[in-house]
Parts: structure tokens; C-alpha cells; sequence
């Protein structure tokens, strides 16, 4: 496995453990239990792999049949307290990976 595909499945690690305990990062819980066409794992993966787009651009690269006032909406009501610990997450699980003494700290998504 490749540095970069180590670091994207860390990274996809991270966010399926905040979107799992999502109860501690969401403001209205029922809002997130109905299945919807963006799940919290994928609102989170979205916002983190915004390339600068616009919305639409970035909601059609990911393939996601929503508009951008229903990912502005599912957005509000995740706390950004969600997106530090994704980071933290991610962060404490790279930590003991390191590349000739050095730790990974970007990596190219495609």
C-alpha cells in the first residue's frame, strides 16, 4: 500500500469514528438518524475535500444529488467541535506512521 493510500484510509478512519458518535456532534440527532442522501460521514468528507469550487462544482464531482441549500442546511447542524476531532483522530492515528523519521502531513486525494 501506497504513503498516500495509508494516509486517505487514516483520514477515512477518522471521519467514520465522528460520524458513528455523531450523538456529541450534531444539534438535533433525529435530524441525522433519518436516512438521507448526504450521511454525516459524507457531509464531513465533502467539506474536508473542497477543492474551492463552487458548491455545485463540488457537489457534482462527488456525485451527490443534493442541492447546496440542503448541504448548507446538514452543515449547520454539525459542530465544528466534529471537524477538530476528525483532525485529532486523524492526527493521533499518523502519529506512529512516519516515513524515514518524518510524519506524513498531506497527501494528494486522487
Amino acid at each position: 500500500m501506497t504513503a498516500p493510500d495509508l494516509v486517505k484510509r487514516q483520514l477515512r478512519a477518522a471521519i467514520s469514528d465522528i460520524a458513528a458518535a455523531c450523538g456529541g456532534y450534531v444539534g438535533d440527532l433525529r435530524t441525522y438518524t433519518r436516512n438521507r442522501k448526504l450521511t454525516t460521514f459524507d457531509i464531513i468528507s465533502l467539506l474536508i475535500g473542497f477543492s474551492g469550487g463552487s458548491l455545485n462544482k463540488e457537489l457534482r464531482l462527488f456525485n451527490a444529488d443534493v442541492t447546496p441549500s440542503a448541504l448548507s442546511q446538514r452543515r449547520k447542524g454539525i459542530s465544528p467541535r466534529a471537524f477538530y476531532e476528525v483532525w485529532q483522530n486523524f492526527n493521533r492515528r499518523c502519529d506512529s506512521r512516519r516515513s524515514s523519521g518524518f510524519m506524513t502531513s498531506t497527501a494528494c486525494g486522487q
